[in-house]
């Protein structure tokens, strides 16, 4: 497992050896595919004690605490250890929406992302895609032009399906 972090967006001004801490309904949902993508997140761990887990299809709140090391005021720590979604290593791409809800802040806000996890090596093409892109139509444009290897890679289309329609790019 890892955990949904967004302690940065809530967080945007805090100041070394400061503490914050606030409840903040967050939540994971997986692709609305039609197709079941291998690479979903998982509902719960079995073994897990259930209070630390992610809500699925839904935003419940979270504590998101923001700290100083005990042994070094200048390094800032994230707590608590929560908000934890499952997967199957096995895929070599995770992708999933996530959501936070900032109701406390005098301009509401809400974050809104479409999370990618690769969890496998990816091919140096892919690699080049992803680092040279520096705009979001970059970005776009080099996923619809390499599409067919990059659904080889990360084993369907899905993940890229859903990128290039959320921004009206046809696939």
């Amino acid at each position: 497992s890892v955990n949904l972090v967004h302690h940065a967006w809530v967080y945007k001004d805090i100041q070394p050896g400061q503490r914050r801490q606030c409840q903040m309904p967050m939540g994971v949902f997986n692709m609305g595919d039609e197709n079941k993508w291998a690479g979903r997140l998982e509902v719960k761990n079995p073994a897990s004690k259930g209070g630390r887990d992610a809500s699925h299809d839904k935003c419940t709140p979270q504590r998101v605490s923001v700290h100083a090391a005990k042994r070094n005021k200048w390094v800032m720590c994230c707590s608590p250890n929560n908000a934890k979604i499952y997967f199957d290593l096995k895929n070599p791409l995770i992708a999933f929406w996530s959501a936070a809800i900032d109701r406390d802040a005098e301009k509401p806000r809400i974050l809104v992302q479409f999370n990618w996890m690769f969890t496998q090596r990816i091919t140096a093409s892919t690699y080049s895609l992803l680092q040279k892109a520096s705009t979001l139509k970059e970005l776009l444009d080099g996923m619809k032009s390499q599409k067919a290897d990059i659904e080889k890679e990360i084993g369907g289309s899905a993940p890229i399906d859903e990128l290039l329609n959320t921004f009206s790019y046809k696939s």
